[in-house]
């Protein structure tokens, strides 16, 4: 019995020491597996999404460029809206030509969106009028439009003007006014410097008062001229005549017009022949309207042609043309036009 007991002791021993012989040359359990069933790296979680931030520049003019980060933007209507930009510092160019650029370095913050407002400034041009007689007065006009820019008395400083043609009209009593077109270019300065003839003096003091006003002297028309074609949706309207007439310093020309197999006019009112600025106001069917040529020393200033264009063609159409004398003949107290009701 005791021979017996034995050998079956011996296997379960030489099983627990092959087991310690693995574990001492090198054998290693299994390590547990991770908590959760994940993948070790935070289970099921998902990332976070990067803060973006946007952009809103508006600017003027409207159809600068706008340059951000080397790379050009497309606007319209004068603004850009961009999103999903990465937060941090842009740096941001509007430019256009004739304007001066502007350069920006602008810190973009997520979730915020301050519009940006860009206004860039004209590059202007300097004039300089410096009549050769002191005293004179001298009115500037855009040579476009024939608009009044400003007048002046003795001379002109430093006068910012946007690039264009303008016409400058230097004028005093007792001498010969002078008209010149002068041409203002961007970041210039330009000097004009008009000579003026003085004029003879009157031989009697029964003379005419136009021989005295620096004014030239020409023979006055009975009557004022119309003359009307057709081209498209528009009528152009050429008006011609001058009366010479020194007494007022404000005027109006009244034009009637009607359609139908052609195209008739009636006028009341005339041009004096001298210097003078020009407006339209509209009075009864005009939709739109043009000058074409205003009067001016080219035409003696006894011309105007404008372009009209009818709402209903259909229809008369009725306009004032009101003239206002530079100065350059002497003024007088007659009362300012008024325009009354049709």
């Amino acid at each position: 019995m005791i021979r017996a007991s034995w050998i079956l002791i011996t296997p379960l021993l030489l099983l627990c020491v092959s087991g310690s012989a693995f574990q001492e040359r090198g054998g290693r359990e299994a390590p547990p597996p991770p908590r959760g069933g994940g993948s070790g790296h935070g289970g099921n979680r998902t990332p976070k999404p990067k803060p973006k931030a946007s952009l809103l520049v508006n600017v003027t003019p409207t159809d600068s460029t706008i340059v951000l980060n080397e790379e050009i933007q497309r606007a319209e209507n004068g603004t850009l809206e961009r999103s999903n930009l990465a937060p941090g510092i842009y740096r941001m160019v509007v430019q256009r030509e004739g304007y001066e650029p502007q350069t920006l370095q602008i810190s973009l913050v997520p979730d915020t969106n301050t519009p940006f407002n860009v206004v860039l400034r004209l590059i202007t041009g300097v004039l300089n009028i410096e009549p050769t007689v002191t005293g004179c007065q001298i009115n500037v006009l855009d040579a476009e439009t024939n608009a009044l820019v400003g007048t002046y008395s003795g001379q002109v400083r430093n006068l910012e003007l946007p690039p264009g043609r303008y016409q400058i009209l230097v004028s005093k009593e007792g001498y010969r006014a002078v008209v010149r077109d002068v041409s203002v270019k961007a970041a210039s300065t330009t000097l004009l410097e008009p000579s003026l003839e003085q004029l003879p003096r009157a031989p009697s003091p029964n003379a005419r008062n136009t021989r005295n006003t620096g004014e030239p002297r020409f023979r006055p028309d009975a009557e004022t001229q119309v003359r009307t074609s057709v081209t498209g949706k528009f009528i152009v309207v050429v008006i011609n005549g001058r009366s010479g007439d020194t007494s007022n310093t404000l005027g109006t020309i009244d034009i009637k017009l009607t359609t139908g197999d052609g195209v008739s006019a009636y006028a009341s009112g005339m041009l004096t022949g001298y210097p003078c600025q020009v407006d339209l106001v509209r009075l009864e069917n005009v939709a739109e309207y043009s000058f074409v040529e205003p009067p001016g020393v080219g035409n003696q200033w006894s011309r105007i042609v404008v372009r009209i264009r009818p709402k209903s063609s259909k229809r008369p159409v009725h306009f004032a043309i009101n003239w206002r004398n530079l100065g350059s003949v002497r003024a007088s107290k007659t009362p300012p036009y008024s325009q009354s009701g049709n």
